[in-house]
């Protein structure tokens, strides 16, 4: 169960506001760029490990095994962090609408006071 919006500290709330502000839409596909060329590059220091007996195996050119393993590898690496993060970023946004909320509530009956 979920604590009170008022038992969380200026730091927490903080944190998840970062959160909540994340594009994971932009980490996604900066992953299936960057992540994409990381992985070409890093297949190449293991390449008689790695594509070269798969693309004699399937009797093609050692090019087009390297790319489509990089790229799907690329796609696998950015579908898990999109499964691992969007859920903690949906929390975030949840809780951090829920601390504006709050906060909007409180300055309405402040402001009834006076």
């Amino acid at each position: 169960m979920r604590k009170p919006l008022s038992a969380y500290s200026g730091d927490e709330r903080r944190q998840i506001a970062a959160l909540a502000k994340r594009n994971l839409k932009a980490e996604v596909r900066l992953i299936l760029g960057g992540g994409f060329a990381l992985v070409m590059i890093a297949m190449s220091f293991v390449a008689e490990q790695t594509f070269l007996p798969l693309s004699f195996a399937l009797g093609l050119r050692p090019t087009v095994v390297w790319v489509g393993l990089s790229f799907g590898c690329a796609v696998v690496w950015a579908w898990w962090h999109h499964s691992q993060a969007k859920p903690r970023i949906m929390a975030a946004q949840v809780l951090d609408a829920a601390f504006l909320h709050d906060y909007q509530a409180q300055r309405r009956r402040e402001h009834r006071k006076k």
